[in-house]
């Protein structure tokens, strides 16, 4: 399992309640991008 799936399931219930709805881009277990779409978080990396 990689780094970023194990910080995605033992940070699950404060991401959604932080960003929830939106999509997320992680690196090295932080948030690095944050968007309403796919495009906004690729385009913000």
């Amino acid at each position: 399992m990689s780094e970023e799936n194990l910080y995605l399931m033992t940070n699950r219930e404060k991401l959604e309640a932080e960003q929830g709805g939106k999509y997320i881009a992680l690196y090295k277990n932080k948030v690095i991008a944050v968007g309403k779409t796919l495009h906004e978080v690729y385009a913000e990396k």
